[in-house]
This record gives structure tokens, sequence and C-alpha cells, in this order.
């Protein structure tokens, strides 16, 4: 009764963790921490694409294999992990004053006392705590630039530095919460993209104008770019990244190609932009992460020119595109982890891989949690091990190795529909029994479903599929869960089904469909008519023989009533005067006239 302070319980449940669920009528879900006697509750949110969501009710609780727990509510099936979050997404939140602002996210940084700091373009900062709760945000009044924040750098002494637009660097000390705003002459009142420290503690800053500044830590003292030393020839576009190698030697993603920077003297000492006639360049003008792969070969990320290795001892580009599988040509930021693989954001999509095996293997992440494209160039690696990187709609943390317990090798794909024109067939039965499925000659467009029903998978699921004897190979389908055949002829079929996740594959799943051929197409009606064929050549062989024979008679007989005919108007008075008219001729030695006649 809700109008005394007490909730209706539908339903609850004990998981293996030993916390207990509880659904109710209007009170969302409920979770009761028995070691302090005290209940979290989680509702309904409209605003959150990923939240719980019911009318009135949750009915039902139930928890699967991979802990995963199941709420049956009025509004359908939410399916949450409180045990296995790989992916967290921070966003603004709308009408929720506490929440990051609604403005472009440039960057972030987690303070020495484990607050998670993120900067806006035109919304100052938000301060977390290593939890992602809300701490607080800043905003300052006036000038405007003073919210347009870019990068972050955090100093030895544990203060914070924000370089912001036009060169003004805000110095936050997180203890005592206390910001101090300086503008260096140094930096010629130049946006500040990015900071980075060095070895020695010195910070380096890359500007808008395409140049870098530096900050010396012993003599607490700025110092611009060395204009006057005679440098490289040169186009200065602004800078997006600045990254020490394990020598300490700079290296600098820009606009206008990669490029290296001799800390000594403040100036560029080289720089690296694509070269038509020199397959051995870069491959695009636009460079963003950078990574070292080992001591002799640095990761370029570039912008529509796919990932670059540079080897540093010639000073020679290898190229990798999407011509050789990479999942696509932009590539952002780029790191490599303990395990040796190399990860790394495209637009809208997170990867890893090893580049000795190119296996590419796409991170699964929850639809909604991305709502724009990534943009940063680095990974941030956070105080508990997770990694932090962002579109500039939301912040994405993750863990890089799988820690929990892993999926079920048996696991396999199951078929979850079958569609004829795109009508649903029942075949649960068949499945079960393992027996094929039978269809009419006209029932030759097909439609299969299936899924592999892990919900806990941190690594996006690919599909490979075969219809035999009609594929000859495995149809790659990605993370599509479907397959269409059209006109298909009468016949016996198998629809084989698999998944991968980039490492290993699943058992196969098959199914076998049966296409009944037309009566005119089936080997009993084949027989019948050469059979009857058959027969009515033999009938017409006979036949024409007995035509023939027939024939022949009324020849012979026409032949003897010719000659009885013949014989019939033979005169015996003439052949007796034409007799002795010969012998008369005979009589009187007249042979030649006899003969003749």
């Amino acid at each position: 009764n809700q109008e005394k302070g007490v909730l209706m319980v539908n339903c609850f449940f004990e998981d293996n963790h030993h916390n207990i669920w509880i659904g109710t009528s209007n009170g969302g879900l409920l979770q009761y921490n028995s070691g302090n006697d005290s209940f979290i509750s989680i509702i309904n949110d409209e605003n959150n694409k990923q939240g719980l969501h019911y009318n009135y009710e949750i009915f039902c609780i139930v928890q699967d294999k991979e802990e995963n727990i199941w709420l049956g509510t009025d509004k359908g099936i939410s399916i949450f992990s409180p045990y296995r979050q790989y992916f967290q997404s921070i966003h603004h939140e709308e009408n929720n004053p506490s929440s990051i602002p609604k403005n472009e996210i440039m960057n972030f940084i987690q303070t020495a006392n484990g607050d998670i700091i993120a900067g806006t373009w035109g919304g100052g900062i938000t301060v977390y705590d290593s939890k992602w709760d809300f701490k607080k945000n800043i905003s300052f009044t006036n000038p405007y630039q003073y919210n347009m924040v870019w990068s972050f750098v955090q100093n030895d002494d544990g203060n914070i530095w924000a370089g912001c637009q036009h060169g003004f660097i805000h110095i936050y000390n997180p203890v005592s919460g206390t910001i101090k705003t300086i503008r260096p002459p140094e930096l010629n009142n130049s946006t500040i993209w990015c900071m980075t420290k060095d070895r020695k503690g010195n910070i380096w800053l890359g500007l808008h104008d395409g140049k870098i500044a530096g900050w010396n830590k012993e003599q607490n003292k700025f110092y611009r770019y060395n204009d006057s030393a005679r440098g490289i020839t040169q186009e200065f576009a602004h800078v997006s990244n600045i990254f020490f190698d394990s020598r300490q030697q700079c290296w600098v993603s820009t606009m206008w190609g990669l490029k290296q920077f001799d800390t000594e003297k403040r100036l560029y000492s080289a720089v690296y932009v694509p070269d038509k006639n020199n397959p051995s360049a870069i491959s695009a003008n636009i460079t963003e992460g950078i990574e070292e792969y080992n001591d002799s070969t640095l990761l370029i990320g570039t912008r529509y020119g796919g990932l670059n290795f540079f080897n540093l001892r010639n000073k020679t580009f290898s190229h990798l595109t999407a011509k050789d599988g990479l999942p696509a040509n932009t590539i952002h930021a780029i790191k490599k982890d303990a395990a040796g693989y190399v990860w790394f954001t495209t637009d809208y999509a997170i990867y890893k891989f090893k580049p000795a095996d190119k296996k590419f293997i796409r991170l699964n992440i929850d639809p909604g949690s991305i709502n724009s494209e990534f943009k940063i160039a680095s990974f941030y690696p956070l105080q508990d091990g997770q990694w932090l990187t962002a579109t500039v709609a939301e912040m994405i943390c993750f863990y890089t190795r799988n820690n929990f317990s892993q999926k079920n090798k048996n696991a396999k794909v199951e078929i979850t529909g079958f569609k004829v024109f795109n009508n649903d067939v029942s075949i649960d039965s068949f499945l079960e029994t393992n027996k094929p499925v039978r269809l009419s000659y006209g029932q030759n467009f097909l439609s299969f479903e299936f899924a592999l029903l892990d919900f806990s998978n941190q690594q996006q699921t690919n599909y490979y599929y075969r219809l035999n004897p009609v594929d000859k190979d495995w149809v790659t389908a990605g993370s599509k869960t479907f397959a269409n055949y059209t006109n298909l002829e009468p016949g016996q079929y198998t629809f084989i089904v698999k998944a991968g996740d980039g490492n290993e594959t699943t058992p196969i799943t098959n199914f076998k469909i049966i296409i009944t051929p037309p009566f005119w197409k089936t080997t009993l009606f084949t027989v019948i008519s050469v059979v009857l064929a058959g027969l009515m050549l033999l009938w017409l062989f006979k036949r024409r023989i007995r035509t023939i024979r027939h024939e022949a008679e009324l020849k012979q007989k026409i032949a003897e009533t010719e000659m009885m005919a013949l014989r019939a108007q033979m005169n015996p008075h003439f052949i007796f005067n034409c007799l002795n008219s010969i012998d008369n001729l005979i009589q009187v030695d007249e042979k030649e006239k006899a003969t003749l006649y």
C-alpha cells in the first residue's frame, strides 16, 4: 500500500552473489544490501535508453548462467549485468544539472586523488569521483574563452592544467578546489590543443598555430617556439597530439603531416608528408594517435590514410588500410596493452588486434552507448585499470582485459527464426528432433534468423553461414543475424551457421530443408514418361512396318493385274499373222528384215 508508505512486492530473487533483488508495483527494482540493511532503488527512466523500463510493474526476476539479471515487466524484458560491466558511458542527461554539460567533450584526466575531470568546449570543467559519481561543474562567467577547455595535463605538484581557447590556462588544485588562470605571452594567444609532460616534468603545449611552446619545471618559466633558429621547410598546422617514445624522442601529430620536435632547440627537426612518388612515405597529411609498438616502430593513426607503421631506423612507412582488412581508413586513438594487443578507435567503434595476425576484433558496445563519432586521439588509463576515451558526446570507459569467467565454450548459435516469403514458420519441433522441414516447390524464398545467446561477451560476435550446396564457402555476416535466399531450385539443402569473436569459433549449428519438386519433375513422373514414350515409339514402329508390308502387297497385286490386262489385250490373229510374215521373210532369204520384224 503506497499510501501507507509500503510498496507492493511482486517477486524477489537471490542471485549467486547472495544479493536480493525485489520487483515491485510502481516502485521499480530494489536491491537489498544485508550488510548495512539498506536498499538501492532502480526506477524507470525514459531518458535513459539503457535503463530499466516498465509501465507500472515488475513481475518476475531470474539470473542466467552468465550472471545477467532478467526482469519481466509490463513493458517487456530488461536484461542487465551487475557484475560484468565492460563499458560505461558518461554523457549529458537532459534536465539533470548533476551531469556533464551538453557541449562537445574535448579531453579528460584523472587526478592523484582519483577524481576524473572532463573539459568541454563552452561548458567549462566537470568533476567526477573515481566511481563516476558526479561532484560538480565548474563554469566561468567571463571571458567566454575560460569555458572552452581543450586539453589537460597534471603537473608534478598535483595541480591540473587545463588548456583553453586563445592561450588561457586554468591551474586547478584538486584538493582545495581553487583555480588560478594565467595567459603566458609565450603562447601567442593561440588555443592550446594538447599538452604532454616529459620524463623531467617539463610540460609541452601544442598550439593551434602549429607550434609547440614549453614550460621548464626547474626554471618555472615558459618558452616560445624557437622561430629565430633556421628550421626545416614546412607548413604550420594545428597540433593534435604530442607523444614521447621510450627514448624521449618527441613526435607530433598535426594537420600537415607527422613531425619530430627537438626539445633542446625547441623547433621541428623533421616532417613527414605524403609523396605520390614514394610508396614508403606516410599515407595521409592529417595524423592523430601515436603509439610505440616496439623500440624501432611507431604506430601512426591517420585520417583517411589508415594505420601507418613508422620504422625509426630507416625513417620509412608501411601502411595498413581498408584494402588490407583494416575496418576503416580513419584511425583516432591508438594504444598497446600489456598482452600485445593494439587498440584503436574508428569514427564509431573500438577495435583491438595483433599486427602479426591482422585479425581485427570489434568490441561489443551496447547500442545507444555511442551517439557521436570518436574524436580524442588517445586512450587514457585510469587508476582502476580501465581505459578512457571519448566521442564528442560521451566518455567511454572500459576494461581491456576480460577478468570474468570465460563464456561457455560449448555454446553454439541457435536458429531463432525461419521465414518463407517473409511469413514466420514454426520450426521448434524440427530443430528438437533434427528433422528436415519440407516445403513445396513454390516456397523457395527463405529467411534464416540466428543468434548466439551470449549477453555478456565484451567482444562483438561475428557470424558465418553457408547454405549447402548453394554457397561454396562461408559467408561472413559480421554482426548481422539473418540470411536470405531467393528462387531456390527444388532439392535438399543444409543451412549451417557458426559464430566467432576473432579468436575462436563456436560449434556449427545446422538446419535441413527439403524443397519438393512439382510432380512433373519427380523421378516417378520421369520414369512413367519414358516408358510411355517407349511404348508409343514401339507402336509407331510396328505400325510403320505394317504399312510398308501392305504397300508392297498392293504393288504386287497391281503388277499382276497389269500383266493380266496386257495379256488380255493380245490378239491371237495378230500374233499368227506376224509369225507368218516373219516366216515368209526367212523363206525369201531376207534375214535382216525378219530379225527387225
